[in-house]
């Protein structure tokens, strides 16, 4: 089999910051990969896909590109001050309410890859889902802290799934639902079979020799094989996921619960400033 041309990496690089700037969150790189390959930038192939990284470093440390990764090299730098009325200050800021306060239930939401996490985090974990990192079977003290956490917010709880679609992959979420016997419903958002056929996703060939394979062809199909998650189009996910979370949060209450916060912080912030009055100020805190 003739081996596909090295790509013109320039142009690669090129295509992948225009790509990145179209939205407005982060995007990982194994969703930039894929896309490049849709679109005819990069050969199929994992080798390219593993290459793209190394590709995009000069990129990335000239800021012209951010990709996510879930990773945080340096640390997470403790906050600090100048002086207690600063401090101060930086409190009345900081001060938030439970923005799930009023909702009928709580979303979990299961991301099998750690940078996609971070992505999805951004769209929605201002409304107060949980989004979290599960790939493979969980430990049984992994298990037990998530149906501690379910309890401790004392309302139902659903559970969410975005991931690839691979025998080992469903085998893991019907392991952990069983587990973890605490969400009162669940829902697979991506990848599904019909996803993967109506949006044409690039399949990655099942080993036929692996056990995991006969049941999940007997289950959707034969010649069903698995597609990564990355491959969907980030703008295609984005809508799929909100439309998901909207289904069972009430952004009405929720903008209740944030104008009383609003009003609250106002309240604090007036009464530490006629306590400790000073000039200058912090910059508010989002």
């Amino acid at each position: 089999m003739k081996e596909a041309p090295s790509p013109r990496w320039s142009a690669v690089v090129d295509e992948a910051c225009r790509l990145a700037d179209l939205h407005r969150w982060p995007v990982t790189l194994e969703q930039l990969a894929w896309q490049l390959e849709r679109r005819g930038f990069l050969p199929p192939g994992r080798k390219y896909r593993q290459a793209l990284s190394r590709e995009l470093v000069p990129a990335r440390a000239a800021e012209a590109l951010y990709v996510a990764d879930g990773r945080h090299p340096f640390g997470r730098r403790a906050p600090s001050w100048t002086s207690p009325v600063h401090a101060t200050r930086w409190l009345a800021e900081s001060y938030r309410r439970d923005i799930t306060e009023g909702q009928e239930r709580t979303v979990y939401l299961a991301i099998d890859s750690a940078p996609l996490v971070e992505v999805i985090d951004y769209w929605v974990g201002g409304w107060g889902v949980v989004v979290f990192h599960v790939r493979g079977n969980p430990t049984l003290g992994w298990v037990e802290a998530l149906v501690a956490d379910v309890g401790a917010r004392e309302r139902p709880a659903v559970l969410l799934s975005v991931g690839d679609l691979t025998p080992h992959r469903e085998a893991a979420e019907a392991s952990l639902l069983r587990r973890a016997d605490c969400f009162e419903g669940y829902e697979r958002l991506a990848v599904t079979p019909m996803q993967a056929k109506t949006w044409g996703l690039p399949a990655i060939r099942l080993k036929r020799k692996d056990p995991t394979t006969a049941a999940y062809q007997a289950r959707h199909g034969p010649g069903v094989d698995s597609y990564p998650v990355a491959a969907i189009d980030p703008r295609v996910l984005h809508d799929l996921v909100l439309e998901a979370v909207r289904r069972h949060i009430d952004l009405t209450v929720m903008q209740a619960v944030i104008d009383r916060q609003e009003a609250e912080r106002a309240e604090l912030r007036q009464a530490l400033e006629r306590a400790m009055p000073s000039k200058g100020s912090l910059p508010v805190v989002p």
